[in-house]
């Protein structure tokens, strides 16, 4: 990224650390170091490193820059390694978010990788994952997926790095997306068309446009209920690149993936809080009761603290604040009776994946109930 993109990007980021100040205040956070605590909480520190208002002591500072670069380049080369392996077998694919914006929206160090998100067709699926093994990845454990194989559209691997502080490369694959009328994960959705029609490979790693990209990243964030704050820094970082001509793609994608509302209620908060232009051509932010619940939880600083508040993980557990930011995200309402089984009555592979020491389905769905209530009272 140039000198000159920085400069650009500078009061979003300035709103954006403003925000996280006024969540850390919410919480009770004091003292100087308050802001950037909440900021490594939420995995988004890096990125306000750019404002240069407050720096770490410098041993702590020099071994984290040091420590992201060296994350960073290790997953580039095994991104590279992996497109070169899978372009070989002319195995249709693309990479997104974190992995796909580096240096594109984020300058060494400023963005946190957690994994590898990599799209294959479907029907390269066994062929992929062959491919990748032949790379020296291999399968996680079924307790490290998630869900039973049965259930879920894609999975986690790993490579190890022997001797090196950064100790694997962790890999997602999908060959589907998952479904925003479930909380958990089914394999019926596929990548949508669109989105293949519009991959394109600038001599780095192939990647969606811009519109297309936004548009699924905005889904990621909206099937963890917003809870992935770094998904939010990236469509900041990328809004003001989304020209006129890619508008339409960005809403033909997010309606596609059922995040018309999401994506309404986004543009509204963006110009709102990170002083971004309002993207013409996606519509007023909805104005239903369900509507001004969301445009009011979306507000800045009262969802960094939301995100924040939440134990550990819970962006992929069934907990009762996910059930109900879900359902004020939904593009339709018809989607609810299925969000309320997936609560009452999960499918049977699910509950056998979940609870494998149960002696029956009734015992595991008895082991779930349990768990459910437990999460309401701590509410």
């Amino acid at each position: 990224m140039s000198g000159s993109d920085a400069d650009v990007t500078a009061p979003v980021i300035t709103r954006l650390a403003r925000g996280v100040t006024q969540a850390a205040g919410n919480l009770g956070m004091g003292g100087s170091d308050a802001t950037f605590e909440l900021a490594r909480r939420l995995g988004i520190s890096g990125i306000l490193g750019r404002l240069e208002t407050r720096r770490l002591s410098p041993p702590e500072d020099a071994e984290r820059e040091l420590l992201l670069r060296l994350c960073e380049r290790l997953y580039l080369d095994a991104a590279q390694e992996i497109n070169e392996s899978l372009a070989k077998l002319m195995v249709p694919h693309f990479f997104a978010r974190g992995i796909a914006l580096l240096g594109r929206v984020y300058q060494p160090g400023e963005r946190l990788l957690s994994d590898i998100d990599l799209y294959v067709h479907p029907t390269a699926a066994k062929l992929t994952e062959g491919a990748l093994k032949d790379l020296g990845f291999h399968e996680l454990p079924s307790d490290e997926q998630s869900g039973p194989s049965a259930l879920r559209p894609g999975v986690a691997m790993a490579r190890g790095n022997a001797g090196v502080e950064v100790d694997a490369i962790a890999l997602d694959v999908h060959w589907g997306i998952e479904p925003l009328s479930h909380l958990l994960p089914r394999v019926d959705t596929p990548i949508p068309e669109e989105i293949w029609r519009d991959v394109s490979d600038d001599g780095s790693l192939p990647v969606p446009s811009i519109g297309r990209h936004s548009a699924l990243i905005l889904h990621h964030l909206v099937h963890h209920d917003m809870l992935h704050v770094r998904g939010l820094v990236d469509l900041a970082l990328l809004w003001g690149d989304i020209p006129r001509a890619q508008v339409q793609s960005l809403v033909e994608t997010a309606r596609t993936l059922g995040v018309s509302r999401a994506l309404r209620a986004l543009n509204a908060m963006m110009a709102r809080d990170l002083g971004l232009g309002r993207l013409a051509g996606v519509g007023p932010p909805p104005s239903d009761w369900r509507g001004k619940r969301l445009q009011h939880a979306l507000v800045l600083h009262r969802w960094l603290a939301w995100a924040a508040s939440g134990p550990e993980g819970e962006r992929v557990e069934v907990t009762p604040r996910r059930i109900a930011r879900r359902f004020l995200l939904l593009d339709t309402t018809a989607h609810l009776p299925a969000l309320i089984r997936d609560i009452v009555l999960p499918p049977r592979a699910h509950l056998r994946w979940r609870w494998p020491d149960a002696q029956s389905d009734l015992g595991a769905w008895v082991c779930h109930t349990r768990s459910v209530a437990k999460k309401a009272v701590q509410r």
